[in-house]
Parts: C-alpha cells; structure tokens; sequence
C-alpha cells in the first residue's frame, strides 16, 4: 500500500528578499577504505541564509566500467559543505570490495531558498522538504510519496532537480564503505501545481530510516533560454534548462543524449534528476557524456539484489549553465549598462555653451542653460550621501550635448528634492525628445494633489495619483518595458502607466518643448539611465546605495574639493580663480568673507590673517612681497596668494567667479584650457660667471595658482613659448623650463616653515597640479624677450 503526504509550501513573493546562487565543477578524488574522507567545498560568497545543494556525477573512469554511485553531501552551512562520492551494498561484490570508487568530475550548484524570478521572467522555486517517507524493492511498507504543492502554479510542468542533505540515518563511516541506508531521492507526477517526492532506496535493503532526512528541491520553468550575471566579471551566463521526453534507459542500455539550445564554447555546468518513476527496481540520474552541444544521461541502478542495471524509460529535468558562476540579486546593479550618469557633482557649471555637466559612464556631457548650476545644499533630509545638486530653478535645463536614443526598455533614475517650485510651470519633466514624447513627469495641473505621467510618441498623456506630501529628498526610479512605465519611489514599487516611450534624448529637467522657458522648477541629483530593466532588487540597492552616500553600485563616493582649508599659524601658497568673466572683480573682501574683517593684517590679533601678492620687477629677476588691501584692488587670475593666518577656518570659493576654459589653442589636451600669462626672464646676464654678453640670463621663478577644481596631470599642460608649445620634458630639452613642479608644502620643517617639494614625472599620471594650491614653475635665460605661457586643461 502507498501513502502520499501532501505539502503545502508557501513562499513569501520575490520582491521582498535579494538571494544568491552559484555553480562549480570539482572532482572528488577516489574513495578508498582508510585513506580518502569527506571533501569540504567552501562556497564562492558567503550565504545569508543556509543554501540548498544540488549535484550530478559524471561516468567517472569510463562509462562501461563504473559501478553504481551517488554523491552524498552533509554539514551545509552559509559558507560551505561537505561532499563524498559513494557506493551501494552489491550482491556481485566481496564486502570488502564495496565503497570504494574511482575518481568522478561532479558538477554542483548552490541556491537559497525562496521564490526567485530572473530578468526575463524565468522561476525558480527552491525549497527543503523534511521526510522519512520512502521508496524501494526491498524495503519494509509503509512505502509512499509526499506532496509538494506550488502556492504560484507553473505555465507548464516545470523542470524539478532534488538532492538529499543531509546524512542523519547513516550507520557506516565513509566513505571507502558501502553506504547503509543507500538513500537519494525520487521525483514523480511534476505538474503545474505539484510534485510528488521521496527517499529512494532503489533495491538495497541495508539499514533503516528511523529519523527524518531533508531533501532540497528546484523547481524551474522547462524549455527556457535566459541568463545571469556572474557579479565577479559581469560575464552574461547563459542558461537552459530541459525537460527531456520519456526516453532515458539504465546504464546497460546505453547513454541517451539531449541536444543543447544555447551554443556554449566549453562544456557547460549540467545539473539534472529524474523526473518520473516508473521502473520497480528505482535508480537516479547519471550523467554518461558531455560535450559543447548535448549531454548524455541515463538512469544508474544498485547492484543490490541483482547485477543487472537496466531499466524502463524515464523522464529527466536538466537544468544547463554555461560555466562557473557566482550570482547575487542585490550585486548585479554594476553589471547592468549605463547609458548616462549625471552625478551632478561638480563644483560649478559654465552654462554658455560650455559642456560642463559630465556624464561618467560615457561620452554624454550636457550643457548648463539659462543659469542652471550646482549647489550645496542646505537641506540633507531622507538623503545623508549627498555631495552637490543641480539646481534647475527659475527657467534652467540641461542640453545635451549629443542626443542619445533610448529604445523600448529603460531605466531612469534620479533624486529630487521636494517640495517642488510650481510657480511658473506645470510640469517636471525629466527629459523631452526630439519630436513627440517626453521622459516621466511630474503633473503640477491640480497642485497640491501632484500626479505623474507619461506623455507618448503617439502624443497620448497618461497619469497617475503621485504623493503631495512629500519633503525633502526622495529617489524616483521610472522602469520603461512591454509597453508599460513603473514608478518606484524610494526604493518601492509605486504604480504604473500602461504607457511607454522612445527615441533621442535632447533635453533634461525640463517642462515645456520651448526652449525659453524649460525648468524643472527645483533640485535634481543623481541623474541615471540604463538601456535595459532594474528590477526590484536592483532598484532596492540603488536607493541604499546613493542614501549612504555611495555610487549607484556601492562603490565609494567621492565627494569634490571645492573649498581650499587655511591652516592656523602657517603660511599657505593659494591660487584662486578669480578671472573677470563677470562685471565684478573679486578682492579680497569677496574672496575671504569667511574671515573676521576687523582683524585683517592686525598682527597683534589671536585671529589675525593677511594676503601677500608677489610683485615682479619689469627689468630684474628680483621679487618682493606686498600686502594685498581687503577691498578695492582685485585679486589676478592664474596668481598665486601667499596667505598667513592665526585662525584655524576653511574658505569656499563658491561665491567667486566660475573659471572660463575658453582658450582652443591646439595644444591644449583634450579639452579647452585656462591660458595664463607666465613672466620670462629679462636681464641680460647669466650665472654662474654673471658675463654680460652670453645672453641667457637667470633664472626665474613663477609663482602661480591653479584654479581648477580637480586635480589634472602636470604631462597634461603645455608651455608656449612664442606660439609653439612644448610638454614639461619638452621645455625642458629646449632650455625654456625646468620640467619640474615646485610646490609648497607647509610645516616641513616646522609649523612655519617653507617647505617645498618637487615632482618631475612628467608621465601622465604622475605629478598633479591641486586644486586651490600654488605652485612654482622656472623659467631659463632663453625665455629673454619671448611671450611665455601656461596651458593649464579643464579637468
């Protein structure tokens, strides 16, 4: 008589957990009394939970000599397991000679439990299942199976591999001895909604099961091609999986070979268990070949009770990988392709046709319009991580640069700070194509009960209850796929549109198709748009990663310089990008205005400070020092500052004028430059012998600021000497300048003294002029009447 025990499973949905799998060939050395023991298979990532294991075993030494063999595994943990191969109790064998085996090539696979969807929609539903109810010829009743039921159905009788865990009925110490009681597992009746389930004892009748042993089983959708990301390489693994007719013979009746769909370079992973149970005697899944395009199995028997090992057909579920693997749900952010990311952290935006808003991933700048800049902003609320923001109030958008093409799916995601100005526009939009159709947007029509829609290719506007009680910082994350567009907000599912958009991107943080008149009304941040879906685990790591203050993938964030700090008690060599691209020129007042006024140049003060200019004498080498008065004469682009103060305080260039890279002398590398007026050398004798007539003069030192605000290669920046332009090497040969840098390096030699360094690698990568530091560059007696500048490139 039969029993069957009905299981219920019930697995909370997807969306709810991040989960891990992976898979990996390894081979167990042969198996011989007293010599070989269990093999600890430590796992490619660490686990959040205990994983369940699954493995297949190859022929081993060769298909036609092999006896019969199972893998058994013990000790899962979150970090690893322990696996061994071993045989059954033979009637055709000494006792002596049962156990031990050959070495075998074992594929494996690792998966938590749960029920897991794929990008594309592929499932796998992975759970343990505790049971002594079991299977076999010549073992005592009662004999039956268990129940599984599925709380989702399957599309179709899906793909179903098990494997026992765990070895609590064991009596013998293996391996290199027979196994007592010989268990694997048998499947059978895989439906929609069900499967059915048991220990296999196949024809053994050694030892009993008196305590419950756990089997895992995977269910997955049959006959599908997909795929993940390995998150070590980003490697795209292909995956199948099989569910092979009722053809499968034993293992005398030869080795029945499946066809792959997916073409694969190597041998692929190949995991499997038999599906049906239709031969009395029982028996289990073998692998017998394996090549680029198919896999041979065939149902393997004990040699218990008889020495033949053939068998009726069966039917097998596959489950093929393309090679080792280590997955991870809440890791594959990084391996998904960015079209753009606009971190909208620079220090300062031009505007004036001048691409300033740096897309990190690709070559998709933007252009700062009708005032649109960065900011720091005052508020941090929901959002600790933040650097800097654009602020797109008033009439400001982005242009960009080059329009780029989104297709049928995407993914858009930014932060925005709320609540949102409405005061001359209606709508937010986030981006506005060429031609009909707009990115998402934010519906101000029936303020305050604020919507958001999508506006079609076709011209059709759709939208949907938003939240009107937002503040502060909050993520929005649109996914754009199969005719549709999700809103998540904060990391949460929101609602739908069933809209979708496409085309080339022209415009960012916008409201109208007019030009004049584009505001997003507001502070944006993190600008982000991948060619492909995030799905939910995804666009959960990305909100945690960019809250604490991370990039989108976890990596670590950062943040620009854009202050210069003031050390108390020493003396600081500043540069300061003071150029005069604005009616007012910034003096010392404008530049300072962290400091105490009162106590400027008022040495006696605790809190005294002071600015020194240098000043260069038109007919010598000789320099002197002057102090720089708090108003009224402006402070010289490209100058360096020495500036000595007692208070401990850091000043911010924010308030300054923005630096103009508007020099497009050729020799400036890759982009345009700031071009700064160097003073040559003017007298008309030289050291060491001072003769009057040789020409070549001294040398002359100049000191200067750099005004950038990151840093940039030294190799990078060009001395033009009368027009041609030489590297630092190349000044160097030709007798203009030192290729050296020379930089001031407070307190070297005590807390007051000038300390300098210097740098002569010339290589990029090498020296970098700093931001807001001052530097020294020498020029040569050949400079004697020639004009002499420094091409300093934009970031």
């Amino acid at each position: 008589m039969k029993f069957v025990k009905i299981i219920f499973i019930f697995l909370l949905p997807l969306y709810l957990f991040a989960w891990k799998m992976e898979s990996r060939s390894v081979t167990l050395p042969a198996t011989i009394a007293g010599s070989s023991t269990w093999q600890t298979i430590t796992f490619s990532q660490t686990y959040d939970t205990v994983p369940l294991v699954f493995a297949l075993l190859d022929e081993g030494s060769g298909y036609n000599g092999d006896t019969p063999a199972i893998v058994r595994i013990k000790n899962v943990t979150t970090t690893s397991f322990e696996m061994v191969q071993v045989e059954a109790q033979s009637s055709v064998e000494a006792p002596s000679d049962q156990g031990p085996h050959p070495s075998v090539n074992v594929h494996y696979l690792v998966v938590e439990a749960g029920d897991h969807t794929l990008d594309d929609g592929t499932r796998l539903l992975a759970g343990l299942h505790s049971t002594t109810t079991k299977q076999g010829k010549n073992v005592p009743n009662p004999r039956g199976f268990d129940t599984i039921n599925f709380a989702t159905a399957f599309s179709s009788a899906p793909v179903v591999l098990g494997m026992v865990q765990t070895v609590a009925n064991e009596t013998n110490t293996l391996p290199g001895v027979a196994s007592s009681p010989w268990l694997t597992q048998t499947i059978r009746n895989v439906g929609t909604s069900s499967f059915q389930i048991a220990l296999e004892r196949a024809e053994t009748s050694a030892g009993s099961i008196s305590a419950s042993e756990d089997i895992a089983y995977l269910a997955m959708d049959a006959g599908i091609q997909s795929s993940i990301f390995d998150v070590n390489t980003c490697e795209v693994i292909d995956l199948e999986t099989i569910r092979t007719s009722d053809s499968i013979r034993g293992w005398q009746n030869g080795c029945y070979s499946f066809n792959f769909v997916n073409t694969y370079a190597s041998n692929p992973n190949v995991l499997g268990s038999q599906n049906t149970r239709d031969g009395g005697d029982g028996g289990w899944l073998r692998r017998c070949s394996l090549s680029t395009s198919s896999v041979g199995v065939n149902i393997d028997e004990d040699q218990a009770a008889d020495s033949e090992r053939r068998h009726t057909t069966e039917r097998a579920g596959l489950a093929i990988f393309k090679k080792d693997f280590v997955f991870d749900s809440a890791d594959t952010l990084k391996c998904k392709t960015l079209i753009t990311e606009y971190r909208e952290d620079e220090c300062y935006w031009l505007g004036s046709s001048q691409v300033d808003i740096i897309d990190n991933q690709n070559a998709n700048n933007a252009i700062a319009m009708n005032g649109a800049t960065t900011i720091q902003p005052t508020s941090t609320a929901n959002y600790s991580g933040l650097c800097r923001a654009g602020d797109f109030t008033g009439n400001n958008y982005a242009d960009v640069d080059v329009a780029f093409t989104l297709g049928s799916t995407w993914t858009l995601s930014t932060w925005v700070e709320f609540p949102l100005s409405n005061a001359t526009q209606t709508y937010h939009i986030f981006g506005s194509y060429t031609g009909t159709g707009d990115l998402p947007l934010l519906d101000y029509s029936a303020n305050p009960n604020i919507k958001w829609g999508i506006y079609d290719n076709s011209g059709v506007y759709t939208t949907a209850d938003f939240n009107d009680t937002l503040s502060g910082w909050h993520q929005l994350v649109f996914v754009n796929s199969s005719g549709n567009t999700s809103l998540y907000l904060d990391g949460t599912f929101h609602s739908s549109i069933a809209l979708s958009t496409s085309g080339d991107v022209t415009v960012l943080n916008t409201s109208t198709d007019g030009l004049s008149t584009q505001t997003l009304s507001g502070n944006t941040d993190e600008l982000k748009i991948w060619d492909t879906t995030l799905n939910t685990e995804e666009i959960q790591t990305l909100y945690n990663n960019e809250k604490a203050g991370k990039n989108y993938d976890g990596s670590t964030r950062i943040c620009p310089t854009c202050d210069a700090n003031a050390t108390a008690g020493i003396w600081g060599l500043i540069g300061i990008p003071a150029d005069f691209r604005t009616a007012a020129n910034k003096d010392v007042a404008d530049v300072f205005d962290e400091f105490p006024s009162g106590s400027y140049n008022v040495s006696a003060n605790t809190d005294g400070w002071v600015v020194f200019k240098r000043d260069y004498n038109t007919t010598s080498n000789a320099s002197s020092y002057s102090i720089v008065p708090y108003t009224g004469l402006p402070l010289e682009f490209g100058q360096g500052y020495w500036l000595i103060t007692k208070v401990d305080q850091a000043w911010s260039e924010n308030g300054l004028p923005n630096v103009d890279y508007n020099s497009t002398d050729s020799a400036c590398v890759n982009a345009p430059c700031v071009e700064i007026d160097l003073t040559s050398v003017t007298l008309n004798f030289g050291a060491p012998d001072n003769d009057p007539n040789d020409g070549t003069g001294r040398n002359r030192n100049n000191m200067l600021g750099f005004a950038g605000h990151t840093p940039v290669d030294w190799a990078d920046c060009r001395i033009l000497v009368d027009g041609v332009a030489y590297t630092p090497s190349g000044a160097e040969t030709a007798g203009y300048a030192d290729k050296q840098v020379w930089q001031y390096n407070p307190g070297v030699s005590g807390a007051n003294a000038n300390g300098y360094t210097t740098c002569d690698d010339t290589t990029p990568g090498g020296c970098k002029l700093e931001p807001y530091k001052g530097f020294w560059i020498i020029l040569h007696g050949l400079t004697k009447n020639k004009t002499v500048k420094l091409l300093i490139p934009k970031e």
